[in-house]
């Protein structure tokens, strides 16, 4: 991923339980990543009348605070996406971490989804730009099949299929 890209990182429950409210405290590194925001749209709280209170006030930190503006529901799975912006130099990997995952009150059993596992802490690496172009998009995807198909020679990077699908996924915010 390149300065300029935007992504999201959902933050999974993994136990069933009764939403009564959910409090979150994500630590960022504040000199390469931006947080924008957070959303339940497309996670199990998505339409069922829970509110969200995202703060980003305070660079490095974001504290999300989710309760329902009537009944409790019972579920699990992605129940917020925490957006951020790439703003500087991805060369020292720096991390997300989830200081706090409290539900109803108490510690949650779940953490920040990266490739299909709950974990507290994600590393964000530079993504290889196939194509050159300084940009992260659908073509370097096409590229990727490209290279994979042998269609392409000299490849500048190493095309997998795992590659296509992390790339497909940052682009469709999943």
């Amino acid at each position: 991923m390149i300065a300029g890209t935007s992504f999201s990182v959902p933050v999974v429950l993994n136990t069933e339980a009764d939403i009564w409210g959910i409090d979150i405290l994500i630590d960022y590194d504040s000199t390469v990543l931006n947080a924008t925001g957070a959303t339940l749209s497309g996670g199990f709280l998505d339409g069922k009348s829970y509110l969200i209170v995202p703060n980003t006030a305070v660079a490095g930190k974001v504290n999300i605070r989710i309760y329902p503006s009537a009944s409790a529901i019972k579920g699990k799975g992605d129940a917020v996406f925490v957006n951020f912006t790439i703003t500087g130099s991805l060369q020292n990997a720096p991390l997300i971490s989830l200081s706090k995952f409290d539900v109803n009150e108490a510690a949650g059993d779940g953490g920040l989804r990266m490739s299909g596992s709950a974990c507290q802490n994600v590393k964000i690496k530079t993504a290889c730009d196939p194509n050159a172009d300084d940009k992260i998009g659908l073509e370097d995807a096409v590229y990727y099949l490209q290279c994979i198909a042998g269609l392409r020679q000299n490849c500048t990077c190493e095309a997998t299929l795992e590659k296509v699908i992390q790339l497909l996924r940052v682009l469709s915010g999943l």
